[in-house]
């Protein structure tokens, strides 16, 4: 009969805990256990020394030799005290802490402790621990609460937007209804100031139109996406400018070189986006001056150029001009100046992956290029 062999056994304990402990050392969390002792003091008997080390830039000796080491904050303090006494009580705990690194980071833990009991397991006479590094999920939660917040706030303010934009609405209707009456009256004779305010009242009709346009814009989930001709919009948008550029004796002129300027997208918005740029082109080119319509394909995009022998934007203006409500005197919106023409046109051209550009030259003109994904079906 073979007797055991006592050192064999020794070594091949140390040789599992040396295992443990190694293991316990790559992990990017760390482990620790410790003994209450007398008048309610714990010592530390064992402590993954090189994970703690990468989690919070401290040796452990700093942290239990080194009282001030601002490592926990203080309000999480009497938690870790509370904590202790659960333990104690044969309790299993789980809580989080936030912490201070060496370096001055902010790293958020949830440290889990488990009750140790003698041989007979009828005390607690210490604890094991391993604490979790919870500061991604942590970045990541605020970020998501950050995120509703502002939804929510969106929504509010949306809401008040449609709400203020109608209750403003029925009384420019009733003063503009009232001026098309005097006008027919023949009760005054001061037709000039008649259509002054008759023009002001446009502005701040189509100003609300564009407020309510901008608080929509954001609920991309009630766009209709589909299968989107570009050439079928700039067709019917060039007969239009057509008409309106006569009165100016504007040469406009019409170029699309291939039928498969197929988009994937919103149609009217992307109507009303193009049309926008189109009307702009007309308004702020002088009388007798040229608008240039362009569409054809590039690699895997559609790309729509408008040009214009216009004003132009000054250089120092250009990087502003898709800013919601910048305000310039020249800058390219039909929109009453209330700077939202552009911003819109961007908000739909970035709501389907595409891209707009634009070139300027003061009393030379301007190029604004549209780019689409293509769709290929």
């Amino acid at each position: 009969m073979v007797e055991p062999n006592d050192n064999s056994h020794n070594d091949k304990l140390l040789e599992s805990e040396e295992r443990y402990r190694l293991l316990s050392e790559l992990m990017s969390d760390y482990a620790f256990s410790g003994f209450f002792r007398a008048h309610d003091k714990v010592e530390i008997d064992w402590f993954t020394g090189s994970a703690f080390r990468r989690l919070t830039g401290y040796d452990i000796g700093h942290v239990f030799n080194l009282p001030d080491v601002p490592i926990m904050l203080k309000e999480y303090l009497k938690q870790v005290n509370e904590d202790v006494h659960k333990v104690q009580g044969g309790q299993s705990t789980s809580k989080e802490y936030c912490i201070t690194t060496r370096e001055g980071d902010i790293r958020w833990l949830r440290v889990d402790h488990y009750p140790r009991w003698n041989e007979r397991k009828d005390q607690v006479i210490g604890f094991y621990g391993i604490a979790h590094d919870i500061t991604e999920s942590k970045l990541v939660q605020q970020q998501e609460r950050q995120i509703a917040a502002e939804r929510e706030k969106a929504k509010v303010l949306n809401q008040f937007i449609d709400n203020i934009s109608h209750d403003f609405r029925t009384p420019l209707s009733v003063l503009k209804t009232s001026i098309y009456l005097l006008r027919q009256s023949g009760q005054t004779t001061d037709h000039d100031r008649l259509g002054v305010m008759e023009h002001q009242i446009n502005n701040l009709t189509r100003l609300f139109d564009n407020l309510i346009l901008v608080s929509r814009l954001n609920n991309i989930d009630k766009w209709s996406f589909k299968s989107v001709n570009i050439k079928h919009i700039l067709t019917t948008l060039c007969v239009h400018v057509e008409q309106q550029a006569k009165e100016k004796a504007i040469q406009v002129s019409c170029k699309m070189n291939d039928d498969g300027l197929l988009v994937y997208g919103d149609l009217d918005h992307i109507y009303m986006a193009l049309q926008q740029i189109l009307q702009n082109a007309v308004q702020f080119t002088p009388s007798g001056g040229r608008v240039s319509l362009r569409a054809y394909k590039a690699t895997q995009a559609v790309v729509i150029e408008v040009e214009d022998t216009g004003i132009g934007i000054k250089a120092d203006d250009l990087p502003h001009i898709f800013d919601l409500f910048f305000r310039v005197n020249t800058a390219r919106t039909s929109d009453g100046k209330g700077g939202m023409g552009l911003s819109i046109v961007r908000q739909i051209v970035e709501a389907h992956n595409g891209s707009i550009e634009v070139k300027s030259v003061i009393e030379q003109g301007s190029l604004f290029q549209v780019r689409f994904p293509l769709f290929n079906g």
